[in-house]
């Protein structure tokens, strides 16, 4: 029964991480060329296409999330295996990083001028990359514990510094997080890979 339940938390683990991922990295196409415009045209972009862009946000948000209790699922699989603290404090790092990145998507589809005419991202924003750098550290290390995967370890690792890197050097707001995206789709497919019966 605690191993069907185990391999259960893992293969889930691994759907809300891969969908999520997937989500996230797909549904910026629905707005093509909103990034080459420049910042009033992209307001009037938003004002103009706010269903769209309302539609964009809230997958984005739900795609965040998801990927988000996913982790967290895998963390309550790996459980026996790690570090406490460190996975828990992983969990709730990641988790606390998704809902900054939700209410950041609200508050650019509420409030798009605030976005796209500041010169420097909210500290919403800000505190959604800071958090998130910290989870991809946290759990690179617990992947390398669990023995998940050394190199999806050090992947995990060093996705977490750049994004902190890239947040100091040119700041949230024209830092993008779709690349760090790509690091969650390969982790949450080695979820499925490791669970039992997996591919």
């Amino acid at each position: 029964m605690c191993m069907v339940s185990f391999v259960t938390l893992l293969r889930w683990a691994g759907v809300s991480v891969v969908i999520g991922s997937v989500v996230f990295l797909i549904v910026p196409f629905l707005t093509p060329g909103l990034y080459q415009l420049s910042p009033e045209e992209r307001v009037s972009y938003v004002l103009a296409n706010r269903s769209v862009v309302v539609t964009q946000n809230t997958l984005l948000a739900a795609a965040g999330i998801a990927v988000a209790v996913g982790f967290a699922l895998w963390s309550l699989h790996a459980k026996d295996h790690v570090n406490g603290v460190l996975n828990w404090s992983a969990a709730i790092v990641l988790v606390l990083s998704a809902i900054a990145l939700a209410v950041f998507f609200f508050q650019t589809t509420k409030d798009p001028e605030s976005y796209y005419l500041a010169e420097a991202i909210s500290p919403v924003g800000t505190s959604y990359f800071v958090l998130a750098s910290l989870a991809f550290a946290l759990y690179g290390l617990l992947f390398i514990q669990a023995g998940t995967g050394n190199w999806l370890g050090y992947l995990s690792i060093v996705a977490g510094v750049l994004m902190l890197v890239a947040l100091l050097s040119i700041g949230g707001k024209d830092l993008p997080p779709q690349p760090f995206f790509l690091v969650s789709l390969t982790a949450g497919i080695v979820f499925l890979i490791n669970a039992p019966g997996g591919a």
